[in-house]
């Protein structure tokens, strides 16, 4: 069993106000910051490996981390951020008068998102993401950055959660959430 200490990316301009999805926008000044300090962290952590999405935002944060932990960077698709359809980009004041976006909101289990991915194919790239990193890096722990939405997925699957759980966890910009991840999780 490995620590995956699953870590947001930093701050990026706009984040509170538009769905990002898989805009690719580089971190702020704030990001770096956090980025930083969630770097000087996972250091005293003594984690020997760091994946990341493919997204900039996540990229930009993972070489930060991996310049303090002293390796490279794994870029792995699996962590990517979810494919939210035509809900991608707009203000987050247009998706809170859309029907759809409340309904996936209160019961995830049971919405779609429209043009987008289906959730429980965003469990499975989560899990076989995790279960191949783990097993090529036994007996070390992992820093993997990813999307918010990621890390819910993950620690949904390891405490065997349903995702309209989802609001149960709020990672916030350069979090760092530990998990302990097994093969069966």
């Amino acid at each position: 069993m490995a620590t995956v200490f699953l870590v947001r990316h930093g701050s990026i301009d706009g984040m509170r106000e538009r769905l990002i999805a898989r805009g690719d926008v580089g971190l702020n000044k704030q990001g770096r910051s956090e980025a930083a300090r969630a770097a000087d962290a996972c250091r005293r952590l003594g984690a020997g490996v760091v994946a990341t999405s493919p997204r900039r935002r996540a990229r930009e944060t993972a070489e930060i981390i991996a310049a303090a932990v002293g390796c490279g960077v794994e870029v792995i698709d699996a962590f990517d951020e979810v494919d939210y359809g035509v809900w991608s980009g707009k203000q987050f004041s247009e998706l809170m008068a859309d029907p759809e976006w409340r309904r996936f909101n209160e019961a995830r289990d049971d919405a779609q998102i429209p043009g987008g991915e289906a959730l429980d194919a965003v469990s499975r790239r989560i899990r076989g993401g995790l279960e191949e990193l783990c097993d090529r890096h036994r007996r070390t722990d992992l820093v993997v950055v990813t999307h918010a939405e990621i890390i819910r997925g993950a620690l949904l699957l390891a405490e065997s959660r349903s995702w309209s759980s989802w609001s149960l966890y709020q990672p916030e910009p350069a979090s760092i959430t530990p998990v302990r991840w097994a093969d069966d999780a």
